[in-house]
């Protein structure tokens, strides 16, 4: 996969981010070789200086480290950027090594919808290996949809649990530019 196309699944996968109002600073080539933290920064002989790239809806500006203000992340986020940014790490690199090894060309909106496949799969995985005493288990899952609800992953009918293989419709419109 090509740094272009890895740019443009970021760019769709960080919406899932942005729907719990969450803004990461990145630099590009992080993303691509997998050495991403929730903020980062690089040198830009161009400019020299220290910038950041922060996407926001429909904008990726370039601002002065100086100018960031970087709040500690929630518990809830902290696990969200873990298991997006693990996720769609590993489905770049599939589709990179697919391209290269096996000359197979990966469309982002494939590797989009594997990552959402993957996000699905490891929090069912999750919640289903919830165990303990029954007042242990509903206090767990109780902490589950209070943490994931929000976040399309499954639609939740009292007891009853739907999961969302799908990825939502709002993960496809064309990249932020």
């Amino acid at each position: 996969m090509g740094f272009c196309k890895a740019q443009q699944v970021w760019l769709r996968v960080l919406r899932i981010l942005q729907k719990q109002r969450m803004t990461v600073d990145i630099s590009w080539g992080s993303v691509v070789w997998s050495s991403l933290l929730s903020k980062i920064s690089h040198y830009d002989s161009n400019l020299g200086s220290t910038i950041a790239i922060s996407i926001s809806e429909r904008m990726i500006s370039r601002t002065p480290m100086n100018l960031i203000q970087h709040n500690k992340p929630t518990h809830k986020q902290s696990e969200l950027w873990n298991l997006v940014s693990s996720c769609t790490m590993w489905h770049v690199w599939r589709a990179r090594c697919s391209r290269v090894i096996n000359t197979i060309i990966c469309q982002p909106m494939q590797v989009v919808q594997a990552v959402w496949l993957e996000l699905v799969l490891s929090l069912k995985a999750k919640y289903d290996n919830i165990k303990g005493t029954e007042d242990v288990i509903i206090l767990k899952r109780l902490t589950f949809h209070s943490q994931w609800s929000d976040m399309e992953f499954y639609n939740r009918y009292g007891t009853n649990m739907t999961w969302n293989f799908s990825p939502p419709k709002w993960l496809f419109p064309p990249p932020i530019t």
